[in-house]
């Protein structure tokens, strides 16, 4: 790819670089060959190894080595070397970074030198069970101010960020009074200066009567407040403010007295004007302190002692479990980085450093990235772009990329501002410039030397105006449906668009066009909906939740109940979903018998429910044998849910959730107990974890995503739909400002102080920012077409009205709604009868990095086998005779172990263990748990035992890692319980091998408990085969290997092998 000017400049920059990179400049290969350079123009004497690249997710770290090794594998072919030092180099995010200099440097950073580092999941759920703790040390008066869960709230967004948040804390606690004057005094004089004030004072001060009248007097008292209110020498002219919003217009002005009528109306219209727009800045000038602000005062250095106690406590927990999270990682960098030992060991180690995304970059990051920086031996390399500055609620500041812009330019560095797009033609990129000019502030333009693929305006904005009674829901149901109609309109014309592989224009296709929103929800409830009735493929793609999706929510339900079978809510989700189809009148009409819906399930049997009572009756029944995954998949096929799933509309989002929920739930350490599983889920809840979605390829279907998902991406088409939604607001406890620190909110006050209010002000002004900087993200996502939407007219600090001046400067009018082509949108409505069968309907291939211990040894023994079982979640039949073989040794088998666990001798104590149905298999499990504790065979075993049920887990050289729990642990054995029928030792081979191996214990031996027999079990040439076996899963091997086990199979009526056998 050849250079344009301003990236060669950018690229051959002899200092530090701050390069501000527009929407499609090509900013990824400005740092691949900006790496080049630096390698060429130094030759032998730089090392790969000396060449810092940081960014802020993996995926893009990754994504950026790979283009850096493909460069310099190209431009140097035979440099080897090179290559290998690449791979080895810290081409990584800010924590990974982070971890190097805490690991390298443990004193200095004050932490443990083999501290092991929580993910956001397990960092989350860490601190939320250790800052309960932790609040207990708080100082009972604390709770005066706040209540409990506002505290906590409070602490929990303090540590968020506990570098920034000492920071804010440690603020004076006055300054925001000096900074409150000068913005009121800057809110002043721009509206002095602002055109409509200067516009209706001249007029004002040019008018001339017959006689005094009302008008005049209006007039004269306006034009002296104006001249008192903008005089620097007046501190009192908030008196001044107050009278003139105050100010009660005349209607006086007769045509006689001021020449005519035309003329006295223009007249009172500008006293209005003048009045309402003071009035429109209400919010910040008419704040001054109050007796509020001493109360805010006394209290934040109560917040300050409560965050301090917190945070010593939690790092004390930390130090004790060492451990580390994000946060602690920068923290760490942070404390090490400020010896002059290792910022100079770091400053000799590496001499050039490149930002990517830098406008992301948070206060803690800059510190660290100037604690390393010395400009005599660090060459700087920043991209980034202001305006597409979108994550402030993770702490990213924009002032941060203007801070480093104005050092680097004062080391004598260089500032570079790539403005031609490689993405979006010229027509559509004027029109772009000429919005965002009054909106973004600062805003540089962008250019493009691609012409339009059709003379169509290249911004198209359809406002839909419903009838009064609709609600937003019913004007966002017409609104999807005239973006239906447009979308149905383009592909019938059809409408060309730019082919970026072929550098061709062709006919637009669904697959070409992106809808994205401010929210999810709209997303995936609406528009998505009416799409796919109107015949649209679309695909939901990016961001949210696994556990806020409807496959999320119906495995929940189903877990409830489980666990919970008197859940009638968990009960009532599962029914109506696609798993069972129950109608809402059905369950409206049982809901009106007044009772619990499954104690009393057989009091008046419906036949509407009994196909699911027989379901849900055998899974509760295998609920305390089988695992939760197993559980879920024996759902899954005994209900045919997942081919409900592929039969619904966005089949293939829907079937990628569900199988990356049945990965989620293979993964868990909490797999083995449904209680522990279901407890675990709803921890990940409320601490609002978010279990990434798997993103798929659209294909030709419409992508439906957030604004924020679709940084990077881009589309020939994009909507943007929903304008009109305004921000939620709401009275928080306590505000946060970047400069200003923390203001509190009183209760039971009626007015708040002149400090809480200023916050809210500049935190609306910082949102609305951002929102016009997110607006402008989802603007350049097009390569050809831009069309925007909304369900209604503007609304203040709506998205539509902060792009108001922007789109009258670029002249874009509103389509007729009505003029795509007709189609018909109508509800639909879940079926009774949701159809009972399974088939594989995977979405995505089984992926298995853990596996229990007994699901391994499956697959040891038959490959075919763990694929019916763990795959296809198939629960067996024996030719014919029946869904499945009896489960009744097994749920013996767990009583046994419950009651050796426990140490449960009494049937009353093993009864909570057991389904009503297998009560009678009680005393037999005890009799065997006593075998053990009395039987001379086992006396030496029970003498030299250490613990019992041991958690264990064994990574194989694969990366495979076994999990599982061992029965009983002696000094240099493992030993587990058995009570089959007959002794089969080469069964469990290697299931003992894996407990040894994990435990490192020499040698393994089973229990026959049926035969009071003690077997040690040869192990030695196990591990070869179990590497082969491991490797052979990961390559997806599931043939069968036919044997003696086949005769006692409960798949061998559908497995092939033994039917050719």
């Amino acid at each position: 790819m050849k250079l344009t000017e301003e990236q060669r400049q950018a690229v051959q920059a002899a200092g530090s670089v701050a390069v501000t990179a527009g929407a499609g400049t090509g900013k990824t290969e400005l740092l691949s060959q900006r790496y080049l350079w630096h390698l060429q123009q130094a030759s032998e004497s730089v090392s790969p190894l000396e060449i810092v690249v940081l960014t802020f997710t993996e995926k893009a770290a990754a994504e950026l080595r790979s283009r850096i090794r493909k460069a310099v594998g190209n431009k140097w072919p035979d440099r080897s070397d090179w290559l290998a030092e690449v791979e080895a180099a810290q081409i990584s995010t800010f924590h990974s970074l982070c971890a190097r200099i805490c690991r390298e440097h443990p004193a200095a950073a004050g932490q443990p030198a083999d501290f092991t580092i929580l993910d956001d999941l397990a960092g989350k759920l860490w601190q939320q069970t250790v800052l309960t703790a932790a609040m207990q040390e708080l100082d009972p008066s604390c709770f005066d101010v706040m209540d409990y869960s506002e505290w906590r709230s409070l602490l929990e967004t303090l540590l968020d960020d506990p570098v920034r948040s000492q920071a804010l804390l440690a603020v004076e606690s006055e300054q925001w009074r000096e900074v409150l004057a000068q913005a009121q005094r800057d809110r002043l004089q721009q509206i002095q200066q602002s055109s409509d004030w200067q516009a209706a004072i001249e007029d004002l001060s040019g008018a001339s009567w017959r006689e005094a009248d009302a008008l005049s007097d209006q007039i004269q008292q306006i034009l002296a407040w104006s001249d008192t209110l903008f005089d620097p020498a007046n501190s009192n002219w908030q008196a001044t403010y107050d009278e003139f919003i105050k100010l009660k217009l005349t209607q006086a002005g007769s045509a006689k007295n001021w020449g005519s009528a035309d003329t006295a109306k223009l007249l009172r219209t500008q006293c209005k004007v003048l009045r309402d727009r003071l009035r429109d800045e209400e919010s910040l000038l008419s704040l001054r302190p109050n007796e509020a602000d001493d109360w805010n005062r006394d209290q934040r250095s109560r917040i300050y002692e409560a965050f301090e106690t917190v945070l010593k406590s939690i790092d004390a927990r930390k130090r004790q479990d060492r451990c580390l999270d994000f946060n602690d990682l920068e923290r760490g960098a942070v404390r090490a980085l400020e010896s002059e030992a290792v910022r100079s060991h770091y400053q000799q180690r590496w001499r050039y450093c490149f930002v990517d995304e830098f406008q992301d970059t948070n206060p803690t990051q800059s510190q660290i990235l100037q604690a390393l920086w010395d400009p005599q031996h660090l060459i700087l390399t920043l991209v980034g772009d202001e305006k597409q500055s979108i994550y402030g609620f993770r702490g990213a500041a924009t002032q941060v990329f203007r801070n480093w812009q104005q050092q680097i330019q004062q080391h004598q560095g260089h500032i570079v501002t790539l403005s031609q797009s490689f993405r979006t033609h010229q027509t559509l990129l004027e029109t772009i410039n000429q919005v965002f000019e009054p909106v973004l502030d600062p805003y540089q333009p962008l250019r493009s030397d691609r012409q339009p693929p059709h003379p169509l305006p290249p911004i198209q904005q359809l406002v839909i105006e419903p009838e009064e009674k609709d609600s937003l829901e019913q004007a966002r149901i017409q609104e999807a449906t005239a973006i239906a109609q447009q979308i149905q309109t383009w592909i019938q014309q059809p409408l060309l668009v730019w082919d970026k592989p072929s550098n061709q224009h062709r006919p637009i296709a669904y697959g070409d066009i992106a809808i994205l929103c401010r929210r999810r929800a709209p997303l995936e409830t609406v528009y998505g909906e009416v799409l796919n009735q109107a015949g649209i493929p679309v695909l939901v793609n990016g961001g949210g939740s696994l556990l806020e999706t409807p496959v999320g929510y119906d495995l929940q339900a189903l877990l409830e109940f489980l666990v919970y079978p008197s859940n009638d809510l968990a009960l009532a989700t599962l029914l109506r979903s696609p798993a069972f189809g129950l109608s809402d009148a059905q369950l409206y009409q049982r809901a009106q018998q007044g009772k619990g819906w499954w104690s009393h399930r057989q009091e008046r049997p419906d036949p509407a429910f009994a196909a699911a009572i027989k379901i849900l009756e055998g899974l509760l029944r295998s609920r305390f044998l089988e695992s939760p995954l197993r559980l879920v998949q024996q759902f899954d096929r005994a209900t045919g849910y997942s081919a409900v799933l592929a039969s619904l509309p966005q089949a293939q989002r829907l079937l990628a959730d569900w199988q990356a929920l049945l990965t989620f739930l293979r993964e868990q350490p909490q797999a083995h107990d449904l209680e522990l599983l279901l407890r675990y889920w709803k921890q990940l809840q409320q601490a609002e974890v978010v279990l990434p979605r798997p993103v798929l390829e659209a294909g030709n279907a419409v992508t439906l995503m957030t604004l924020h998902g679709s940084k990077g991406l881009e589309w020939p088409v994009v909507i943007i739909p929903d304008l009109t939604a305004k921000p939620r607001s709401q009275a928080e406890t306590v505000l946060f400002d970047t400069e200003l620190g923390v203001a509190l909110r009183q209760p039971y006050v009626k007015e708040q102080a002149a400090a809480y209010q200023f916050f809210k002000y500049r935190k609306q002004q910082a949102e609305d920012a951002e929102t016009r900087r997110l607006l402008y993200v989802g603007f350049t996502r097009a390569r050809d077409l831009l069309l925007l939407t909304s369900p209604k007219s503007a609304e203040a600090r709506s998205p539509l009205d902060l792009l108001a001046p922007g789109l009258e400067q670029a002249a874009i009018q509103p389509l007729d709604p009505n003029s795509g082509t007709e189609i018909a949108v109508t509800a639909t409505l879940p079926t009774a009868d949701a159809p009972l069968f399974w088939q594989s309907t995977a979405a995505i291939a089984p992926q298995y990095s853990e596996l229990s211990v007994s699901a391994f040894a499956d697959y040891f023994r038959c490959p075919a086998l763990f694929h019916f079982r763990y795959t296809q979640g198939h629960p067996g039949a024996i030719d014919g005779e029946g869904a499945g073989t009896s489960d009744r040794p097994l749920q013996l088998g767990l009583l046994v172990h419950r009651a050796l666990e426990l140490d449960l001798r009494q049937p009353e104590a093993l009864k909570p263990y057991c389904a009503a149905e297998d009560q009678d298999l009680i005393p037999q499990a005890l009799q065997l748990a006593s075998c053990f504790a009395t039987e001379p065979v086992y006396s030496a075993v029970r003498e030299q035992a250490q613990q019992r049920e041991v958690t264990l887990h064994l990574e194989l050289s694969s990366g495979l890692v076994l999990k599982g729990r061992a029965d009983l642990v002696g000094a240099d054995w493992v030993l587990d319980f058995k009570t089959d029928q007959q002794p089969q030792p080469e069964n469990y081979q290697l299931q003992l091998w894996a407990y040894a191996a994990a435990l490192n214990r020499p040698q393994a031996a089973i229990a026959w408990l049926r035969h009071n027999q003690l077997d040690w079990i040869e192990i030695e040439f196990i591990p070869d085969q179990a590497e082969r076996a491991a490797v052979q899963l990961a390559q997806g091997d599931f043939d069968p290997q036919p044997g003696l086990c086949c005769q006692y199979c409960s798949y061998r009526s559908i497995c092939e092998a033994t039917s050719k056998n």
